[in-house]
């Protein structure tokens, strides 16, 4: 049997930057909103010479370089192996790896006003967020993952009392800070290359934090189902629908475990509990998959 194994999905979370103070603060939110971030680069390197430690001015620095990588180098479109442009039949190799090179300068020159920005800001959370999503929107997989990690490890440290804008007090509960986790752990797992590995190591990381808590019990029995280590994946599911009972998703996870091993009467139990418990879409689901098992036996 095709298993469909289920992360447990949040909402999407979007960041923004927001909340300039005064002087240039003012003057910088003054320029976005005119639009004009793409003409701001004296006055944003007077800014790093008046205010070094500014941790807005780290960030004006990095939306400034993202915005120029973004506009001068879209991303170029595929066809049968070709690149091709709106104005231009093909472009060739030497000036597609130019463009290449020039948009990842640029691009890494805003990751390195950010890591700069976090180095002397520990627990400014927007920074971590914004580094975090742009490398994975880049497609920097190592990057990004490590990015994720050390946002854990800060969480752990500082435990979940963050700043945002102008050093604003944002602090973190565990199921505020495990969705934002959870985001980046569903982006993993439904990447064209899915690395498991990854998603385990990051669930077992949080998981030092928070070991109750049933999105990251249920990330980690989906990983050990991808080991065919079944009994484990049992193991993690059940503690997971331990703190959260009334999780479907869980128990569709546990359904299709118990198929694996052959044990349909257990796999039906959860199945039917979906049925009567869940709503429509969810009903309709586990019904679909009841038959799948009926037919087989």
């Amino acid at each position: 049997m095709v298993m469909n194994k289920k992360l447990i999905s949040i909402l999407a979370i979007v960041v923004t930057i927001s909340g300039f103070a005064q002087n240039y603060n003012e003057q910088f939110q003054e320029i976005c909103q005119q639009g004009k971030l793409s003409e701001s680069k004296d006055f944003l390197d007077a800014w790093e010479k008046a205010e070094p430690d500014n941790p807005e001015m780290y960030i004006g620095l990095f939306n400034y370089y993202l915005a120029e990588c973004k506009s001068r180098f879209g991303n170029p479109n595929f066809l049968d192996g070709y690149i091709i442009d709106v104005e231009n039949d093909s472009i060739s190799l030497n000036k597609l790896l130019k463009v290449r090179t020039e948009s990842d300068s640029l691009f890494q020159v805003a990751q390195d006003y950010l890591d700069e920005g976090i180095s002397k800001n520990l627990d400014r959370l927007d920074m971590y967020i914004g580094r975090s999503n742009t490398l994975n929107e880049r497609q920097y997989h190592i990057e990004f993952v490590a990015s994720v990690e050390t946002m854990i490890k800060r969480h752990k440290e500082n435990k979940g009392e963050w700043l945002w804008a102008n050093n604003e007090t944002f602090n973190k509960t565990e199921d505020e800070f495990v969705n934002i986790i959870q985001g980046y752990i569903n982006s993993l797992f439904n990447s064209v290359n899915a690395d498991m590995k990854d998603v385990e190591n990051l669930s077992k990381l949080l998981i030092e934090i928070y070991p109750d808590n049933y999105i990251l019990l249920s990330n980690m029995g989906i990983c050990k189902l991808e080991e065919n280590k079944y009994e484990e994946a049992i193991s993690f599911f059940e503690k997971g629908l331990a703190s959260k009972p009334d999780d479907l998703i869980i128990r569709l996870n546990l359904a299709d475990t118990y198929v694996e091993l052959q044990d349909i009467e257990k796999a039906k139990q959860y199945y039917n509990y979906v049925i009567e418990h869940g709503d429509a879409q969810f009903s309709e689901y586990a019904k679909a998959l009841l038959e799948q098992i009926k037919v087989k036996e």
